[in-house]
């Protein structure tokens, strides 16, 4: 009987796919397993790769384009096994990755779902940062009030993650309507489903595709999703009014640095995007005195960092924590069907 289901959503991989499933081979003393690769129409050597490698997973091709989030569901369509792993075609699992994780969910029948750390590899496979651990995530165990924690802005890193397919399932899969941010969405309802175990080893790694322009795109598109996601799961949730304010305002705040690293960077066009989906929230935000103070204080902090550190750290500081509290004292949103308490 199959235990792990490990599939493998894939578009246009041929650069990595290889690896991937080189790293489910070299799995020490694994359960149960079965490999199998979704292909969304890739126009490379996807499918041949997949093919020719000595693992020989079962090769599913999609009729048509689906996206990412539809081929993470036509994963847990073909899952034979009682677990689901959704790698990605560049993602890479370390040799006792397999074996730890099943083991947690083996021994924990009540935990919905474990999560590992992951190192973070760039394009050459070269080991470049370690994913920190997410926010309330202190130790090994059951985390305790794991939907707020995730709600934060902990977003958990696919590859990271081990399933019950049930639980998918039961909660109805991916939401396609998120093209960047569907798998934030899927943690946060799933830690209202069940319960979440973490395992503070890192078992995974995680490639970074960053290029320049694509990038600074691709994260202004992920903040309007964000929000959106965040909303949605509040919404699920039931949160009261008080606590949908403060996790609203540690978005923005979160995202107004986003928008000042793209403007040093000179991506002043992404960042305005950014000021403008953020004022939807916030009506006012960009012509507030606190922050032109805020921004202006922070840019300032920059070329101080290297001679007068402290000094640059203290305002850094004040100025977002002046413009938090501005936030928090007028964000708007919908309150209807929200409870205060």
């Amino acid at each position: 009987m199959v235990k792990v289901s490990i599939g493998i959503p894939a578009y246009n991989a041929a650069n990595y796919i290889a690896e991937t499933l080189d790293s489910i081979i070299q799995q020490r003393e694994p359960p149960p397993y079965e490999v199998f690769v979704v292909d969304d129409c890739s126009t490379d050597d996807t499918n041949q790769i997949v093919i020719n490698h000595p693992l020989k997973p079962k090769l599913y091709i999609n009729q048509k384009n689906i996206g990412p989030p539809a081929n993470f569901n036509k994963c847990i369509e073909y899952a034979q096994g009682e677990y689901l792993l959704i790698l990605h075609a560049d993602d890479v699992i370390e040799k006792d990755f397999l074996k730890d994780m099943a083991e947690i969910l083996d021994k924990h029948t009540n935990v919905a779902m474990v999560v590992c750390l992951a190192r973070i590899i760039n394009k050459l496979g070269q080991i470049v940062a370690r994913q920190r651990p997410p926010i309330g995530f202190l130790k090994q165990g059951i985390v305790k009030d794991a939907f707020l924690k995730l709600a934060i802005l902990n977003k958990l890193l696919t590859p990271t993650a081990l399933v019950r397919k049930d639980i998918y399932k039961n909660i109805g899969g991916f939401n396609d309507n998120f093209q960047h941010t569907a798998d934030y969405d899927m943690w946060m309802r799933i830690a209202l489903y069940g319960q979440l175990y973490f395992l503070p080893k890192y078992l995974a790694r995680f490639r970074a595709h960053i290029s320049s322009h694509t990038y600074s795109r691709k994260r202004v598109m992920n903040i309007q999703e964000n929000f959106d996601t965040l909303i949605s799961a509040l919404d699920s949730a039931n949160v009261c009014y008080r606590l949908r304010k403060n996790l609203l305002a540690h978005h923005t705040i979160f995202f107004l640095e986003i928008y000042l690293e793209l403007l040093t960077r000179g991506s002043e066009t992404e960042a305005n995007e950014i000021l403008a989906i953020l004022a939807k929230y916030y009506p006012g935000l960009q012509n507030s005195f606190y922050f032109i103070l805020y921004r202006s204080f922070r840019l300032l902090s920059l070329p101080l960092r290297k001679v007068f550190f402290p000094i640059a750290k203290f305002v850094s500081r004040g100025s977002r924590l002046l413009l938090q509290i501005y936030i928090l004292s007028g964000i708007k949103f919908k309150r209807k069907n929200v409870r205060d308490f």
